[in-house]
C-alpha cells in the first residue's frame, strides 16, 4: 500500500468504503503487505489488527548537484530556467505534486502570499479531470499575485533543474504515503519546508524545517524566516542529500524485499526456488 487511498478527499464515500475494503483485504490476507512509513503501519495494526512490514521508497542520488556541475551545465540550466519559465537561480520557492487536495496547495498559496518576497512561488504538477475543480480554485486563490506561477506537469530532467535552482522547497500537505518529491528534493539538497504530519519527518529527521499541518499563519512565518534568512536556508539544505543518501537507497530496499520474499518462499513449502 503506497497510501491510505480511503482517505485522499477527491473520493465519495461510496469509493471511499469500497478502497477501504481493497486495504483491509492487502492487510489481513496477503502473506505480507508492504506499506511506506511508520505511520501507514500503526494505521493498518489498529484498523485491521494487521502486521504489514514497512520498506521505505527508494532514490536515486542526482549525479551532480548544483554546486559542482560543470560550467556549461551550470549555463544550460541557467538558460532552460530563464528561456522557459521566466526564472533564475535562487529566485523561487518550489513545490512540485499532483495537484489534488491532500497536498495542501491552498494552505501554501494562502500562506505564501502573507510573505514579503519578490521570489517566485513555482508549482509543478498535473491535474487531472477530476480535480479540475480544485485546480479552478487554487487559480482564484492565487489570482493578482503575478509571483505565483503553475507550471504544470515537468520531465525528471526538468525537475532535476527546477530542483538544483531552487531557494527551497514546500511540501504543505495533509496525507502522504512517502513524498516521491520530498526524497527527489532533499536529494538535491534543497532546503525543505513540510507539513509536520509524520510521514513527512520521520522522511526529514533534522534535516528540514516543519510548520503544523493546516495552520497558513505558521507556515507563513517558517517561510520568512527562511526567505529571510539565505545562511540557514543553506545550513538546512546541506544536512538533506547525505540523509536521503543514506537511508533511502534502491539498494537497501532491494535487500530487504529480496529477505521477505525468500522468506515467503519457505514458508510456503517452495524451498527448490532458492537453491
Amino acid at each position: 500500500l503506497h497510501g491510505i487511498d480511503s482517505k485522499r478527499a477527491k473520493w465519495g464515500g461510496f469509493a471511499s468504503k469500497y478502497l477501504a475494503r481493497g486495504e483491509k483485504a492487502a492487510a489481513q490476507k496477503a502473506d505480507r503487505c508492504f506499506v511506506l512509513s511508520e505511520e501507514m503501519k500503526r494505521f493498518l495494526e489498529e484498523e485491521y489488527a494487521a502486521d504489514p512490514v514497512v520498506i521505505h521508497n527508494g532514490i536515486d542520488m542526482p549525479a551532480a548537484m548544483n554546486h559542482g556541475v560543470q560550467d556549461a551545465e551550470a549555463s544550460d540550466n541557467e538558460s532552460l530556467l530563464n528561456d522557459r519559465f521566466g526564472l533564475v537561480s535562487g529566485g523561487y520557492v518550489l513545490t512540485a505534486c499532483r495537484i489534488v487536495p491532500e497536498k495542501g496547495l491552498h494552505d501554501l498559496i494562502t500562506a505564501f502570499r502573507k510573505c514579503d518576497t519578490d521570489k517566485k512561488l513555482v508549482i509543478a504538477g498535473g491535474v487531472t479531470k477530476e480535480c479540475r475543480v480544485y485546480y479552478d480554485e487554487l487559480l482564484d486563490l492565487a489570482a493578482g499575485d503575478e509571483r505565483i506561477m503553475f507550471i504544470g506537469h515537468q520531465t525528471n530532467e526538468t525537475l532535476d533543474v527546477l530542483y538544483d535552482n531552487a531557494y527551497m522547497f514546500v511540501l504543505a500537505s495533509s496525507l502522504e504515503g512517502m513524498a516521491l518529491a520530498l526524497l527527489e528534493a532533499m536529494s538535491h539538497g534543497c532546503c525543505c519546508l513540510v507539513s509536520d504530519i509524520d510521514e513527512n519527518t520521520a522522511v526529514t529527521g533534522d534535516a528540514a524545517v516543519s510548520f503544523a499541518q493546516g495552520d497558513t499563519g505558521d507556515l507563513a512565518r517558517k517561510m520568512q524566516a527562511l526567505l529571510d534568512d539565505p545562511a540557514m536556508t543553506s545550513s538546512i539544505g546541506a544536512k538533506a542529500a547525505p540523509r536521503v543518501e543514506e537511508n533511502y537507497s534502491w539498494d537497501s530496499c532491494a535487500d530487504k524485499l529480496d529477505e521477505i520474499f525468500r522468506e515467503i518462499l519457505t514458508e510456503n513449502k517452495f524451498d527448490t526456488i532458492l537453491a
